[in-house]
Order: structure tokens, then sequence, then C-alpha cells
């Protein structure tokens, strides 16, 4: 996941750490890559790795093109002990 490093500090979240995000949805573990491409506000994750952004977005598809709501959704960010975080994302992995 990218997070931009400001955001990141406040929360004392350190680079190539991971971390816990919780939606209304779901929650997914994975790690962080701190960077200044995206926004304070803002967290960015390939679609393309798991399962992990389908356990945090809505179900839901356009009723035309079929295409998922994956472009946005609310999370928290939450540290993790770094032992369990290693464990959760190697049992998460749906492949």
């Amino acid at each position: 996941m990218e997070m931009n490093p400001d955001a990141a500090d406040d929360l004392g979240i350190e680079h190539q750490s991971y971390v816990r995000l919780v939606s209304r949805r779901g929650d997914a573990v994975v790690m962080v890559q701190l960077t200044q491409r995206v926004g304070r506000d803002m967290l960015f994750i390939p679609f393309h790795f798991h399962d992990c952004v389908n356990r945090l977005t809505l179900g839901l598809l356009d009723p035309y093109s079929r295409q998922p709501a994956f472009k946005q959704n609310a999370v928290r960010v939450e540290k993790i002990d770094q032992r369990q975080a290693a464990r959760l994302n190697v049992e998460r992995r749906a492949f």
C-alpha cells in the first residue's frame, strides 16, 4: 500500500511495516510503502495483489459495464504486531 509519509508519521507508521486496514466491509493486512505520490488523506493499493482490496470495498457493479466499484473506499489504518501481520498475510492469500 502506498501512503503519504506525513500521514504515516502522524500515526507512527514506518516504511515497509505492516498495517491493518479496516473498512465497513472487512479488513486487510498490507505492507506500507511511503511515497509522496499519494495525498496526505489518501492510500493506494494495486488491484492485482491477492484479494485484499476486494475485502475492503463494496461488491457493487456498474449496471451497464459491470465494472466493480473499486475506485474509492474509506478505511481506518491500524498499527499491528509485525509477526502477527506476517502470519495473517500468508494465511489470507487466495492463490
